[in-house]
């Protein structure tokens, strides 16, 4: 698979992941009970998807800075070569 699919896949994921992650975190706090949202949801299995899909997040995190590690220490050195900021 080429080094473009696998960033794209890597970008689908962190953007999944990162939408169901915020998500049940939202629906998480103790403040939106009035919702009742724990009737549709229970708050374990609410809890289970935040923490896995918390998990898969870091994962993809991880993996998406390590492909791009030397793209970011290239762009690092240029602006401090430059003394531009960010």
């Amino acid at each position: 698979m080429e080094k473009v699919w696998i960033n794209y896949w890597i970008d689908v994921g962190l953007l999944i992941s990162g939408i169901i992650v915020m998500i049940s975190g939202i629906l998480k706090l103790r403040e939106l009970s009035f919702l009742n949202i724990y009737k549709i949801i229970h708050l374990p299995t609410l809890s289970m998807l935040h923490d896995y899909f918390g998990v898969i997040f870091t994962i993809l995190v991880i993996i998406h800075l390590v492909m791009h590690f030397n793209w970011i220490m290239s762009m690092t050195k240029t602006l401090v070569k430059k003394g531009k900021k960010c």
